[in-house]
């Protein structure tokens, strides 16, 4: 299993994680997220959204707990 796969699904799935980067689920972007469970994100991705960092310095720290909420979305995707 990529570390990338447990990331996007702690972070609701790749309806969620596509949502979140503002790529349209329907469109192609859960396809795309999809992919990256195995293959990992791509760094540019990454670059452009530093909370995808924040979030897997808190996974590797152990900040996550099996049952614990998930964190609020540190930026808003806009919806149009």
């Amino acid at each position: 299993m990529h570390q990338d796969e447990q990331l996007i699904s702690r972070l609701g799935g790749v309806v969620k994680f596509a949502t979140r980067l503002g790529l349209d689920p329907k469109k192609g972007g859960a396809q795309r997220v999809q992919n990256w469970k195995s293959r990992g994100i791509p760094a540019a991705i990454e670059r452009d959204n530093p909370w995808i960092a924040q979030e897997r310095s808190l996974m590797r720290n152990g900040a996550y707990l099996r049952d614990a909420p998930l964190p609020q979305a540190t930026q808003e995707v806009a919806h149009g």
